[in-house]
């Protein structure tokens, strides 16, 4: 619905404001990060520009675009894949895992798709359900989707897809962690003021079943029941009848605490998101940060400065703030490893060399190493001893 409504903007004239949202559709707006339906054509590039400022973090953490070519900013929200932004891949895949387990979704992905498979944890039960629905849709292995919209102009970018607008504007609406914590702390205080209670009790009266599994233990995975608030106040919208009203109070207050911390969690998910979607070598969109950690100075620190950005921009001029640098290319082999002393498996050369520097790995090797000895000297001893007889 978006992409229409921007084209025609772009068409009279005028410039787009994209502010808001979730990260995966501020993504698809920004690129061609979406895979297409089969039958169905890729939206093509516009060479207007676009301006779009990044609300700031009282919920979670904004996220802008830049300025290259052309302004656009943004919310962007966590990490994840090309296609997980699709409603119908969603469903695609809780259909996919109700019937499957982690282990056979894996295997699968192993003998249709070994490249991706290389690159996902096995216990990544979310994304390789993803790849699996992608190779499912189109028929193609989603790691050769990805070369070929590496092929795509503009695809130098890090997402793996061309530049959807060539002049983007962003800006990353941040706020000192302390500062955002606070105003997480409220925004709950307020949801709850404003009937999140009652919402949620009359969701769990009559969804509630459909979240227990067969072992009759609650699933928070898949569709809205992995979504932050009704998974931490599960333990209190399941509480027996017959809880006094004391304990009951007791146990609400640490479900919204628990639920505070969730969303500091997830915010802090958002910035790392923030950070390695555009941020990463050869990003062609410039990342503009602002400071809203105190209201009062809004405008001096947040309008004003982004402003003055966009202006530059659109005239095609050097900005008068300078984006945030970009990081050095990772040299990152993104593959799994399997330690066998430890029965782990890890992804990636960083986290796999911190594993085998870690005081638990090097003593359970040594214990696996005096085991294999072990068991090498009794299989020596019996062949001696069938020798003998």
């Amino acid at each position: 619905m978006a992409l229409p409504i921007i084209s025609d903007i772009l068409e009279r004239g005028k410039v787009p404001i994209i502010v808001g949202g979730t990260n995966y559709y501020i993504e698809s707006l920004i690129w061609h990060t979406l895979m297409p339906k089969p039958g169905e054509e890729a939206v093509k590039p516009s060479s207007a520009s676009v301006a779009c400022p990044t609300p700031a973090c009282d919920t979670e953490p904004a996220v802008p675009g830049d300025d290259r070519n052309q302004p656009v900013a943004g919310a962007i929200g966590d990490t994840g894949d090309v296609t997980s932004a699709s409603p119908s891949s969603d469903a695609a895949c809780a259909k996919l895992a109700s019937k499957s387990t982690s282990a056979s979704l894996y295997e699968r992905l192993q003998q249709v798709d070994p490249e991706m498979a290389a690159r996902l944890h096995p216990n990544n039960t979310r994304k390789i359900q993803r790849s699996l629905n992608v190779y499912d849709q189109h028929g193609v292995a989603h790691s050769e989707l990805l070369k070929q919209q590496h092929q795509q102009s503009n695809a130098s970018c890090p997402q793996g897809a061309g530049v959807r607008f060539p002049k983007t504007c962003a800006f990353w609406i941040r706020c000192d962690i302390d500062v955002l914590d606070n105003r997480l702390s409220r925004r709950v205080d307020g949801m709850v003021a404003a009937g999140m209670l009652r919402e949620l009790e009359e969701f769990h009266a009559t969804f509630g079943q459909q979240c227990l599994g067969e072992d009759s233990r609650p699933c928070f995975e898949h569709g809205l029941f992995q979504s932050i608030g009704y998974k931490e106040l599960y333990p209190y919208l399941s509480r027996p009848e017959s809880t006094e009203p004391a304990e009951s109070e007791s146990l609400l207050k640490q479900c919204l605490q628990s639920l505070v911390r969730g969303t500091s969690r997830y915010a802090r998910k958002q910035n790392a998101w923030v950070r390695n979607r555009f941020l990463k070598a050869g990003q062609l969109i410039p990342l503009y940060s602002v400071d809203s950690s105190k209201p009062e100075n809004w405008s001096t620190d947040v309008l004003q400065p982004a402003t003055a950005i966009v202006k530059a921009c659109m005239a095609g001029d050097a900005s008068p703030v300078a984006p945030l640098p970009l990081r050095s290319a990772s040299k990152e082999t993104w593959k799994t490893f399997e330690c066998t002393a430890c029965s782990r498996v890890l992804l990636g050369d960083h986290e796999w060399q911190v594993h085998l520097s870690s005081r638990m790995h090097r003593r359970r090797r040594k214990r696996f190493e005096r085991f294999e000895q072990q068991d090498e000297t009794t299989r020596t001893a019996d062949g001696d001893k069938s020798e003998s007889d």
